[in-house]
Formats: structure tokens, sequence, C-alpha cells
């Protein structure tokens, strides 16, 4: 779907075609995941009506909410603009179809494995909280709705999505967001001292997320309570769905894995969780830590039937009466023994107590006041009809100041204490996940003691056994109910071997690994490419004995230097900084020795005229070391493909203009031993020169105007004295600063041309300042006429990868590159800042070049 052949097979757009993709850039938005994993063009009409309809059928059958996997992948613009007003209509015009006509209830997961800030790593539009937000009504209005937009564009892997309606709004609102202090910020979630609030939701997108600052770092209580101060940056974080694991991942820095903390703390964080601000969400089999410790998602590297995917329904066979929320009056089977487990026991008393307190399920919060021996928090919820204030204590005694004066009671003892002076002290008590909940005019004691929430005595617990069908599969298999790892049986044995010129390693590990990635770089590059922890290791098989797991790795890319240090990630464990060693074999993150069962190599290429200038044209003769070899080759820079040009054995070539010439072997499905030359018969080629004047009209300078006066030998560049007044329009922020600029053109090597700066009255000016060829950044640096100026080039000029030389290095400059590769754009309007590397060409060398810039 990515169009990588110049046809567009797509003409309608209906599906993404854009090439690059990274996890922290915007092209997430609409780029490919994966190979075999398409991505909608949720920017076109026909697309989103077609979803709009297929997911309104199912608000229109009552079904209270949808839960979006992965909102990241979709911009906060289509949401607003498309499918949340789309989706709250329909809500609203079936309503009558659900309970009580409960409010439709939409939320995003939108992935953010960060830790320490809710903003996700320096970018707020990419962040969870920015979705619960409405966006710019001013980019909302532009939207193109016209289906018959897209059935007239072309689109292709490397096209520009700036250049595409809709989507150039998307990229708008992400450079227009700015930074964490620009963010609008709310009140919802917190209680003004004691008294609950209405919440403003005027600015309320009306899309909620799942609290993914929360889920990564949620390994205790502890762990999370410094991230409640940045409650502000949602519209309203009590909407936010909070959980501890889920399908895709755990609280990091393990996140590979099902939740392995033990009961005690499953236990005390779900007592935070079903008592603090957001909605509750525990998935399948947490509550009696089914696979914990297990990989949660091995793709197809093992049966999900050994993932933390697994199939868990077994383990509720069996039959159930109950006999009102949370009461079992029978059951047997399974489902009996599930029903002994103390977390279980826990999470029933949970919903018990949560359903009976409004202010644990809707209300506000506030710390303050509220110290202890553990944790301690106050909520506050109030209507036409209810008033439900709490005093919550975690894990120990707490004291309470400046509350609300009456009776409360305790919901898990049933004590009750009457405040009278506005502080409340709660007794001391003592347990991981116990609690005191303290209600004013509250209902009493809730639900039955068990294991974590009681009096003063850990009641005690039988843990009933299943019935050894509780999973799929031979019940006498260690590989399906001992959870971790992998009938060796099903594993071919494996004998390493590598190709003489190639970048290869292998990792021996346990039967019990899941994934394996490494992370691979030198000084001049990064050879797993994207974000940490890097590239996934492919499962091999196994040892002779079939005691062990064998993973290789193997580059793909365009660097020649040989790696330097390498990393391996072993289901969500690092090794140390390990040196690396070309077709090397570790075991359990200690090199062990070099592999050298070679494959039979592939043949080499040469060229026979070297790079240089010609003046009239030039013979090339390509030649394969191997006479049946197939050769293929490319006269525009880029690198070789099996569809590229081919000969067998040799090729003979003319070329009279400026070439790059690269060519390789087809060898085994695979270019190898690629070589390249540059054939230059145009001297100068014509370039651009841009004047930078920082911003004179502010003080100290305080100009009332600014004009540019400029000739050269033949005569006045700019029109007669005092040359061009300089508007909004001819400014530009670099670097933070705002510059006065103009750009002039460069039709010969030795050309120059001169330029003063005035303020246009005649007798306010700076020195003439001659010379000038190149881009060239000046400051005002006397404040009385002739002023002088300051050269602060080397402070301001564009840094290296910085091709559009908008003053950041991101993966706008990585598509100029591919579009003057491609020949869709013209190197000489970037003044040479396409050529990175300096080594004089523009190809795919000067890609990574900026790739490494940004993740380095």
């Amino acid at each position: 779907m990515k169009n990588t052949d110049n046809v567009n097979h797509d003409t309608h757009n209906l599906w993404h075609h854009y090439g690059n993709f990274n996890w922290d850039e915007p092209n997430r938005w609409w780029a490919q995941i994966a190979g075999d994993c398409v991505d909608l063009n949720t920017e076109n009409p026909q697309t989103y009506q077609y979803l709009i309809d297929c997911y309104g059928s199912f608000i229109k059958m009552g079904v209270d909410g949808f839960r979006i996997d992965t909102g990241g992948h979709i911009s906060r613009l289509t949401f607003n603009s498309v499918f949340v007003p789309a989706f709250q209509a329909l809500g609203e015009q079936y309503k009558h179809k659900r309970l009580n006509e409960c409010p439709f209830f939409m939320y995003a997961e939108v992935c953010a494995r960060f830790q320490g800030h809710v903003t996700y790593r320096n970018q707020p539009s990419l962040s969870p909280y920015f979705y619960t937000w409405k966006s710019p009504e001013a980019l909302v209005s532009q939207w193109n709705s016209d289906p018959a937009y897209w059935n007239n564009v072309t689109v292709f892997e490397s096209t520009d999505p700036a250049t595409l309606d809709n989507q150039k709004l998307c990229l708008m609102e992400h450079e227009q967001a700015g930074g964490d202090n620009a963010q609008p910020k709310s009140n919802n979630a917190w209680l003004n001292g004691n008294n609950y609030h209405t919440p403003d939701y005027s600015q309320a997108s009306g899309l909620n997320i799942i609290d993914f600052p929360v889920h990564y770092s949620f390994n205790s209580v502890g762990s999370v309570w410094g991230l409640f101060d940045k409650d502000n940056y949602y519209n309203d974080a009590t909407y936010n769905v909070v959980y501890v694991d889920s399908h895709d991942y755990c609280p990091g820095p393990n996140d590979g894995i099902r939740f392995n903390g033990g009961t005690d703390q499953w236990a005390e964080n779900l007592s935070f969780m079903f008592t603090f601000r957001g909605i509750p969400c525990v998935y399948y089999g947490s509550e009696i830590e089914f696979r914990k410790g297990v990989p949660i998602d091995q793709g197809t590297n093992i049966a999900l039937m050994n993932t933390g995917r697994a199939y868990y329904g077994g383990y509720l066979t069996g039959d159930l009466t109950v006999s009102d929320f949370g009461e079992v009056q029978s059951a047997s089977g399974n489902v009996k023994a599930t029903l002994s487990y103390p977390l279980v026991r826990h999470l029933q008393r949970l919903n018990q107590i949560r359903a009976a307190v409004p202010a644990l399920r809707k209300g506000q919060y506030s710390f303050d006041g509220c110290s202890g021996s553990g944790y301690a928090f106050k909520r506050r919820y109030t209507d036409a009809t209810t008033d439900s204030y709490v005093l919550v204590a975690l894990n120990g005694a707490a004291t309470f100041t400046g509350v609300l004066n009456g009776t409360y009671t305790d919901c898990v003892t049933g004590n009750s204490i009457t405040v009278t002076n506005g502080t409340l002290a709660v007794p001391s008590f003592s347990g991981k996940g116990n609690m005191r909940i303290y209600v004013l005019n509250g209902p009493g004691k809730i639900g039955d003691d068990e294991p974590y929430l009681y009096a003063t005595t850990k009641p005690s617990s039988t843990v009933l056994e299943w019935d050894g069908h509780q999973e799929d599969g031979d019940p006498d298999t260690k590989y399906i109910t001992g959870g971790g790892g992998e009938d060796p049986g099903e594993l071919d044995v494996y004998t390493p071997i590598v190709t003489e010129d190639d970048f290869s390693v292998f990792y021996e590990a346990p039967l019990t690994a899941g994934r394996i990635t490494t992370w691979v770089w030198s000084s001049g590059g990064n050879y797993t490419g994207g974000t940490w922890p890097g590239q996934a290791m492919t499962l091999m098989g196994c040892n002779e004995a079939k005691t062990r797991k064998i993973f290789k790795w193997k580059y793909d890319g365009d660097l020649t230097a040989m790696p330097a240090n390498i990393i391996f990630v072993v289901d969500g464990t690092q090794t140390a900084d390990l040196v690396y060693k070309n077709h090397g074999y570790y075991i359990d993150g200690t090199w062990n020795r070099e592999i050298t069962n070679y494959e039979s190599p592939a043949p080499t290429v040469s060229i026979d005229k070297e790079s240089g200038r010609y003046s009239d044209k030039v013979e090339v003769t390509i030649t394969a070391s191997d006479g049946n070899a197939t050769i293929v080759y490319t006269t525009d820079g880029t690198k070789p493909t099996p569809n590229s040009k081919t000969a067998t054995g040799q090729v003979k070539l003319t070329f009279t203009d400026n070439t790059v010439l690269t060519a390789g072997v087809l060898h085994e499905g695979s270019v190898r031993n690629v070589v390249s030359r540059e054939y230059i018969f145009h001297g100068f080629e014509p370039t651009t020169a841009t004047i930078y004047l920082k911003d004179p009209t502010v003080a100290p300078n305080n100009w009332n105007a600014v004009y540019f006066y400029a000739w050269d030998n033949a005569g006045q560049l700019l029109g007669a004295w005092p040359g061009k007044r300089m508007t909004a329009a001819d400014t530009k922020t670099v670097k933070g600063d705002k510059f006065y600029c103009h750009t002039f053109d460069v039709t010969a090597e030795d050309y120059t041309f001169n330029i003063i700066f005035s303020q246009g009255d005649g007798s306010h000016q700076t020195i003439d300042i001659t010379g000038l060829s190149k881009d060239t950044y000046y400051e005002i640096a006397s404040t009385t006429s002739k002023y002088t100026v300051n050269d602060i080039t080397a402070q301001y000029a564009v840094v290296t990868g910085d091709v559009n030389g908008d003053g950041s290095v991101d993966v706008i400059d990585v598509n100029c590159i591919i579009n003057i590769i491609l020949g869709n754009d013209d190197a000489s309007k970037y003044g040479g800042l396409a050529d990175v590397n300096g080594d004089g060409n523009i190809d795919i060398i000067d890609v990574n070049a900026v790739i490494n810039i940004i993740l380095n």
C-alpha cells in the first residue's frame, strides 16, 4: 500500500501510503506500522464516513461506548473534526437504547511508554491529555470534507503529508501546539477546598483516554503518586481509564511481561484504583495473577497459548448464581475456585464499596490537609440530589484537617467518628492494600472482611483447586499451564550461519525467553534505527540439545563502517553496554565466540571509471566478478533494488550529464556489494544566499521600520534607496528568535553582492556590508548611526541536517532529501544543505545521517 513502485494502486486514496514511520513523530498518524498492517486514510471522507457508518451501527444497537485502539495513530484534529462529533450525535440520537439513557462514552489508547511526566517526550500533540481538548476552530473550519478531492491526487511513499489537505491541517495543529506551558489547563478533577464545583466542559473534546502515564508507572502507588499534580493537563482526569497491565504492556521498565509484583502489591494497586480518581479497568485474569511474569506479546514467535495473552475462559467454567451486586449465592466448577482467590474477593468488596459511595465514582479530589503513614486523600461529589464526601486512608493511619464537621462511618470496619473541630484522625491499622474509607453520613460497613480489607486480623482464606481443565490443551503439558516456556519439540534445531560480508550477531537464551531486541550503534550512526529498545531479533530455533533458544539479528541498511557497541534487551531486561563483535555469538549477555560457518559469498562488482569531473562524456563499464551474476544498477543516486535495471556479467554505459551511478549484484533475492561513482560535467550550480537581520524593532534598537537595500556590480537588487521595506511576511523564527530576511540568487562561483540595513528615513542606516555570497546572520551592534553590525552566523546558522532551514532537524528534512533523490524537488533551492555528510552527493547516506541526528 506504500506505492513504492511509483504506480498509484489506490486511485481513491482510501489508504495511507506514507512510507516513513516513527513512534515519536506525527508521521505515526498516517504511516503503515507493519507490512501486513495497512493504514486507513482517516482524513479521506470516503474512508471515515464508511467507518462512521460501520461503528455507528453498534451505537444504534445500544452499545455503551468505544475503546479506540489505538487512538494515538490518528491525529487529534481528525478526531475532533470527524469522529467525535459524529459518534456523539449518534449517541444522543440513540440514547434510549442504553440503560437509563447513560451518556455514550469514548476513550482512546494514546500509547506513551514514558515515565516521569504526562507529556510524552516533550511533545504535547503526541501525549494522551492532548486528545481530551478541543482543536482550534480555525483549523476545524478548514477541514476538507469533499470526497472528490482525494480522487484527484496521487500519493506515493515519499509524498510529503504537508502537501495534502487535512493532513496539512493536522501538522499545523502539531506545530501550533507549543510546549507544556502553552497547553490549556483545567481544575475539573480537583476540589476547591472541600467544595465540589461544576466541571467546565466548554473546551472538552468529548474523547477520553487511557491514563498511559499512570499505567506505565503503576508498579506501586508510590510510583505514580507524583503524577497527579499534572492532572490539570487533562480536561477532566476523573474520566481517565486506569489500569496496571494490559494485552500490550506492563508497567516499565519490564513492560513486556504480565505484572509480577506480587499479590500484596496487586491488592494495594487495586485499592487505590477503585477509590481514587479515574475509571478502574482490570485486564482479564489479573484477579488471579494469570500468567504473571510471562511475556505478553510474542507475535508469531511462539504460540498464543504460551503468552500473557493466552486464553483464559476455562477459569470461569461452571455455574454461578448471584443475589446482588458482588454477592455470590452459589457457584460450582472452576468459577467457584476462581472466586476463592484473594484478589477476586478483594475486587468484589472494592466494587461494592465504590458502588455505594458516589464520591468514589464521580468525585473531585484533594490532598490538602491529608497526611499519614500511608496514602491519604479526600473526595466529594454533589448534584441536585446527592452530597457524597469521603476521606480515604490506604496502608496506614491518617489525619485529615480542615474537613467538614459531622459523623463519618468507615465502609471497611463500620467504625464511626464524629468531627466537631475539622479534624479526623484515622486509628492505626496495618496491611498492604488495607484501607479506611470514612464517609460523611455514610452507609456503614459494606461487604465482608477479606484478606486485604479487614479490621484488626487478616482473615484466613482457602484457595480452592481448579479442575485441571482451566486452560485449553493437554493439562499435563507444562508449557501450556506453567506459562513462560515453549515446547522445544516445536522448535527446529538451528545451526548458526552467516554471510561473509554482512553485519549479524546471535543471542542464546533460555527457553522461557520471549521477545529479544537489540540496539546497535557506533559514532557513525545507529544500525537498528527507530527508538529504544531497537529491533526485534528473529527466533531461528533451538540448540542441538533443545534446551536453549537461538535468536539472530542482521543489518539491512546502508552504513558500511563496522558497528562498535551493542545492547540486548531480553523481555524488558537489558544487558550492559557490550562491544559489538561481528558474527558474534552471545550467551545470556556475554560474548562467547565468533561464528565462522559462512554461506557462499556474493559476487562483487567493479566500475572502471573513478568519480570526478569530465568535460564531454564518460564511458563506464560495470563488471561482476562472476560472469553469470545479475548486475543491478541505478543512475539517479538511489540504492539499487531487485526491480532496478539489470545486466548479466557486464554492462557498458555512456554519460554526458551529471550522474550518480550505483551498482550491486542480485544474490539470493537481495542486492549485495553495492558501489557508487559520481560523474560531474557542470561546474557551478546556481544557488541562493539568505541574509538575516535579527529583529531591530525591539530593545535596545527600537527601530521604527526595517529596510534592506542591496546591490552588486550590475546595479540595484531591491530597488532604489532605501530599498525594500520588510514586513511580517519577510520574517522567520530561527532558534526562537525573530529575523527579517531576504533570499538572493547566487548565479556564479565568484558572484558577490552587498547590503545596507536602515530605518528608511535617509539617516539611520548601517555601514556597507560587502562581499556576500552565502547565508549570513546579523544583529545591530550599536544604537547610533552609522550602525555597526555583528556577524552572528555561527550562533544561528542552520544546524547540520536542517535541510529546509526551519530551525529544527525533523522528519520534514528527511522528506526533502528523499524528494530530491526521487527527482521530485530541486536540490539547488536548499543551498547545499541536503548534502548532509558533505561528500558532494545527495543520496541515501544523507537520509540516514538526518535520521541519526533525530534519534541521537
